[in-house]
């Protein structure tokens, strides 16, 4: 299964894939903040990864923000740890703070459930 068809199975309405080529900070931040988003899931590089992401792995889009000018995804593991090696940071809660240019070489793309 897919991340996708997971979302749709746990959200009403249907999951739309945008590759990350085609996706913009400002598009990311207006759907993760509007109230017809039932949910968002980022998939993961099948391998190569860097900063702290897990490969072959789905993360929710929890926010995108800007902040000091730099634009920036929070997202959510679900293992709720940050990375496989454990703390990014030292809450360690499972929520994993990129900028916008690592999660473009990190991500694939993501899915939005609507």
């Amino acid at each position: 299964m897919n991340a996708g068809n997971a979302l749709d199975a746990l959200t009403p309405g249907t999951s739309r894939w945008t590759a990350i080529g085609s996706a913009a900070h400002a598009t990311v931040r207006s759907q993760v903040l509007s109230p017809a988003t039932h949910g968002m899931v980022a998939t993961s590089k099948n391998s190569g990864t860097a900063n702290g992401v897990v490969a072959d792995h789905a993360y929710m889009v929890y926010d995108a923000f800007t902040e000091g000018g730099v634009q920036k995804v929070r997202l959510y593991n679900p293992w709720a740890t940050d990375s496989a090696g454990g703390a990014l940071d030292a809450k360690n809660d499972g929520l994993v703070t990129l900028t916008w240019a690592q999660f473009k070489a990190n991500f694939t793309g993501y899915y939005r459930n609507s």
